[in-house]
């Protein structure tokens, strides 16, 4: 597999836990239950370059590292995030 199928695959993959995690109507309840507990948590698990970050440091030791360093992965998560929630807002907006 060629590295630039890995490295779209690897960022989609990202992108979806990121979004799934922060956006999600079924972790609405877990969400607002970590807030209660810990501020700090609640608004982690809201923000999605945040959970992008972390997820894309899981993904480099778990799965596979775009760039071959760690820290440098999850800022191109941060970064893909960015970019997909763009397009995929502006995909969805009609603009």
């Amino acid at each position: 597999m060629s590295e630039l199928i890995k490295l779209l695959v690897w960022c989609l993959s990202v992108y979806g836990v990121a979004n799934g995690v922060t956006t999600s109507p079924m972790l609405y309840s877990f969400r607002a239950w970590a807030y209660s507990k810990v501020k700090l948590l609640g608004y982690l698990l809201g923000c999605d370059r945040c959970i992008a970050f972390w997820a894309g440091l899981l993904a480099s030791v778990m799965l596979y590292s775009p760039t071959g360093c760690l820290l440098f992965d999850g800022f191109l998560a941060s970064a893909a995030i960015i970019v997909l929630s763009r397009y995929d807002h502006s995909a969805f907006s009609g603009g």
